[in-house]
């Protein structure tokens, strides 16, 4: 998350050339995956789950990216716990995992968590209705639908069998998504070579997490997501010593970004154990 903000701050600001370079890089790992795959063509349902769980993957993404342009790296990390919230209740509505009704006590206070987070100098409710922001949330629930699917098609296909057959659909939408946004794509070879390593690290990191799926879709998407706090410590620590590299605020505003952060993850982790 650090990286991509870095990444879209000093290197490459433009989100459509991330994009490309995003759905180039996650088609390559495809190839390192094949030798481990079934190589059988999944059955046409689970091809089909594979297809929406990927869209909705890309088009998070894609939201992703045009927020983090313009969201601090403090506000934006901690949002991606609420995904844990979405996936907890779409796989209490269509994969039967259960929670208690108690639990829309501690959705709350994330809520109030997450207007927490979005607290700047001005402390008013409309920092909350950022246009970065919103996109951020969007991607949430985007790829807490992903997610879903990809919880349904564990249940026909193995983890590495879904990886593959997602980064394949990936580099074909690449194709009409480069020919209808003709992105600029002459940045320095360092920047764009970075990013792709990046890429790859979080290639291998979704393996592993669809490996965890198998098991419980809940409680895996709860500790994936539970980077946050690293994120907004080593924002805090940046903003004092490097104002430029991410984000600069007052101790006030991290006081109550701190207080949001802790919100959250207590009640992500209340709603997914519970």
């Amino acid at each position: 998350l650090i990286f991509n903000k870095f990444v879209s701050k000093h290197q490459i600001e433009n989100r459509n050339s991330l994009m490309v370079y995003f759905m180039f890089a996650s088609f390559l790992f495809s190839f390192a995956l094949f030798p481990f795959s079934s190589k059988a063509i999944p059955p046409i349902l689970v091809l089909w789950r594979i297809f929406i769980a990927t869209i909705t993957f890309l088009v998070g993404y894609y939201f992703f990216f045009v927020g983090i342009i313009d969201t601090d790296a403090s506000v934006f990390a901690p949002l991606f716990q609420l995904q844990a919230i979405l996936v907890a209740v779409l796989a209490y509505v269509f994969l039967g995992e259960r929670f208690p009704v108690s639990n829309y006590a501690w959705i709350g206070l994330m809520i109030v968590g997450v207007i927490l987070v979005s607290a700047d100098e001005k402390m008013k409710i409309k920092s909350f209705l950022r246009k970065g922001l919103m996109f951020i949330l969007g991607m949430q629930f985007l790829h807490a639908v992903s997610n879903l699917f990809v919880g349904f098609s564990l249940k026909k296909v193995g983890f590495v069998d879904v990886l593959f057959w997602e980064y394949i659909i990936i580099g074909i939408c690449s194709i009409p998504f480069y020919l209808f946004t003709k992105p600029n794509l002459s940045y320095p070879r360092k920047s764009v070579i970075d990013f792709i390593i990046a890429t790859y690290l979080s290639s291998f990191g979704a393996l592993f997490l669809f490996k965890a799926f198998e098991q419980n879709l809940t409680i895996s998407s709860t500790i994936a997501l539970m980077s946050s706090p690293i994120v907004f410590i080593i924002s805090v620590i940046a903003s004092r010593f490097r104002p430029k590299f991410l984000e600069h605020h007052t101790p006030k505003v991290y006081l109550m970004r701190a207080l949001g952060v802790i919100l959250i993850l207590l009640g992500a982790i209340k709603v997914s154990l519970g």
